[in-house]
């Protein structure tokens, strides 16, 4: 369960200036990447090449990151086990060449680690190890009990581990002062909390060029070769096409902001779903405040019910907003809705009227009866009369538009107010259906331990699940298309998972994916926080282009994978810019003939109103198409094609052609 951390938090609407973006001299480039893979990874499409290498080469390639930036390590031969990694064995296969590699020299003359600001960790790469001693019984800090850490966190101030040294008895960092490096509140803080969301918050690179930091930002891609390619090449297209169409363009899908706003646990991330209303709302001060492009307001999806979106047995949640309308609150403009209550000591709810999408349908119910009675204690007779069974609950009183909003008076003005009663509940439904597609930005909690299967990130798209146990959330995120995620190894204290209105403040401001996710952490090194993700990824830097380039598909490959089975491969080719940032969605149609009859579809989504426990589902945009057919009869000469589709609904299908079955 997530374990709250009380910290005041910085209003990140403070300053009414307009939002600018990150200036163009500082944003960094390949050349301020440090990538860190394993070279003697498993190779498992068996093409010669150990999968952490070859992700690693492949992002290199993407983002232009020059060869001597790439430092494969040797991290599993003469490992005994598989399980958590120790300090020690981090600390002398993994800190020690990282550290060694900043400090070298470069042709020029200077040092490597004056042009690297961000590290970039591969598949294959540990995730957690025991970095803090099992404590002794009672101790009651959180920052001495918890010893999983994870090893992303250890590697942002590098040459100070390494300095502090490890315990030639113990395996733990030595002691200083009779204090252990972790386990004190400011071993763990970085001084960029909330700098990068103001709009006058200067680039990661200034900080490190300047040296008013000294340490890097890490993050990690993918959770395979994959994930991790897949991961980059949707952070590349949005960074490419990102764009909200207009009110009369049709598109392919809508990007939209996902919020899922639960009261019950860690205030401070509530206050900071409270800031962030406005903040996405275009509230002056906002950055969505412009009213063009990119940073106009954006469609949203909000839920501020207990139930976790995509939760039940048979028919997912779907996203719920509901409030209660005022005494007198009702005229022939709008109803207005009750105060705000209290969020914590010191916090205020925004007004309840920000949590309705502009434009969408809402219905009036009748106001909640009083609860039921507890039932009487053992021994005691009941007194109520007994009573038949439940009627079906009552319906809406009436419906209407929300026409516009005034958050002054916390009033929703409405095309019609007949039949809205004072005391009533409002109530709105997202009218779309799972698997959603439209998620974009999602920010929100909380499914302790949970991964509600109900959507299909389009490309670029980024989330954070406030969740003590979110790298499950990351992990299922991830297989289904995310670009970038957060996950953490343990118990992350509340202040140890990014607070939402200042990461998507610092993106919207045109800041990249490492400098927004760290810059709204509180506890963010040497503690449990995992950054998925590209770190140069900046989808709203995009040149907010429209998609007109159908996919290319470069050569297909038919191989032999055992009797009646062959594994067809391909990849998006091309040369130009639009070709070589598109991902597509991959049909392969075969059979006997040239009619076909058989094929693995685009994307396969059985029960799709289902959120867990549901096999075989199949989806996400890439650049690489692998698929093994088996159950093929041996001999048997059979035809295929293969067809892409792009995010805006171009297609290319190559023409006929034909392989033996084994």
């Amino acid at each position: 369960m997530l374990m709250k951390l009380a910290f005041l938090l910085p209003v990140a609407l403070s300053s009414t200036a307009p939002a600018r973006p990150a200036d163009a001299r500082w944003r960094p480039g390949g050349a301020n990447v440090l990538v860190v893979c394993a070279a003697d990874d498993a190779d498992r499409d068996r093409n010669g090449t150990p999968d952490s290498l070859e992700a690693a080469r492949y992002y290199a390639r993407r983002r232009g990151v020059p060869a001597e930036n790439l430092l494969a390590l040797k991290l599993r031969p003469d490992r005994p086990g598989r399980g958590r990694w120790s300090y020690r064995e981090f600390y002398e296969r993994i800190l020690k060449p990282v550290t060694a590699k900043l400090a070298a020299g470069t042709a020029d003359g200077g040092r490597f680690s004056e042009r690297i600001c961000y590290i970039l960790l591969c598949p294959g790469v540990p995730v957690s190890m025991t970095a803090v001693p099992k404590a002794p019984k009672g101790e009651k800090y959180w920052f001495r009990r918890l010893t999983n850490r994870s090893v992303d966190s250890y590697l942002i101030s590098p040459e100070v581990n390494l300095q502090v040294g490890i315990d030639a008895e113990t395996g733990f960092p030595v002691r200083s002062g009779g204090r252990l490096l972790g386990t004190t509140g400011r071993d763990l803080a970085l001084p960029i909390f909330g700098a990068f969301a103001s709009p006058r918050g200067r680039s990661f690179r200034y900080l490190r060029h300047e040296a008013v930091v000294n340490f890097y930002l890490v993050c990690r891609l993918g959770l395979d070769l994959k994930s991790a390619r897949d991961m980059l090449d949707g952070a590349l297209y949005a960074e490419r096409y990102l764009r909200l169409p207009g009110p009369d363009e049709r598109g392919a899908f809508r990007p939209a902001i996902w919020l899922d706003m639960k009261y019950r646990f860690a205030s401070d991330h509530v206050m900071s779903m409270s800031r962030l209303m406005p903040l996405v709302q275009g509230l002056r001060g906002s950055p969505f405040a412009a009213g063009k492009g990119l940073l106009r307001v954006w469609p949203l999806v909000i839920d501020n019910q207990p139930a976790e979106i995509g939760a039940g047995r048979d028919v997912a949640h779907k996203p719920t907003v509901t409030a209660t309308i005022a005494r007198d609150g009702v005229d022939a403009e709008g109803v207005t809705l009750t105060s705000p209550r209290r969020i914590g000591r010191r916090g205020r709810d925004v007004p309840p009227v920000l949590y309705f999408p502009p434009g969408c349908k809402v219905s009036c119910w009748p106001a909640p009866g009083p609860k039921p009675r507890s039932a009487p204690a053992a021994g005691r007779a009941a007194t109520a009369p007994a009573t038949g069974p439940a009627g079906p609950p009552p319906g809406p009183l009436a419906t209407a538009r929300v026409v516009g909003i005034d958050v002054r008076r916390n009033r929703l003005l409405l095309d019609s107010t007949r039949g809205f009663v004072a005391g009533g509940v409002v109530k709105y439904v997202w009218g779309g259906e799972f698997p959603a597609r439209d998620c974009f930005l999602f920010y929100g909690f909380y499914g302790l331990g949970q991964f509600e299967d109900v959507r299909q990130f389009p490309p670029g798209a980024i989330g954070v699940h406030v969740d003590s146990s979110c790298m499950r959330w990351a992990r299922g995120a991830i297989r289904r298309g995310i670009a970038a995620t957060f996950g953490v190894t343990s118990e992350p204290l509340s202040a140890g998972i990014p607070y939402g209105h200042l990461l998507i403040a610092a993106l919207a401001r045109g800041h990249d994916w490492a400098e927004s996710a760290y810059g709204a952490l509180r506890l963010a090194q040497r503690w449990m926080g995992v950054v998925f993700g590209d770190p140069l990824y900046a989808p709203f830097r995009s040149k907010g282009l429209v998609d007109r380039t159908a996919p290319v598909i470069g050569p297909v490959t038919v191989k032999p994978a055992g009797r009646g089975a062959v594994t067809v491969a391909a990849s998006l080719a091309g040369t130009s810019p639009d070709e070589l940032a598109d991902v597509a969605l991959f049909r392969l149609d075969y059979g006997p003939t040239a009619r076909y009859g058989q094929c693995v579809d685009f994307f396969d989504w059985p029960q799709p109103r289902k959120g867990r426990g549901v096999k075989g589902r199949r989806f996400g945009y890439s650049r690489h198409f692998r698929w093994t057919l088996r159950g093929l009869k041996s001999g048997v000469r059979y035809h295929y094609r293969l067809t892409a589709r792009d995010p805006a609904g171009l297609e290319t299908r190559t023409s006929d052609a034909a392989f033996t079955a084994p």
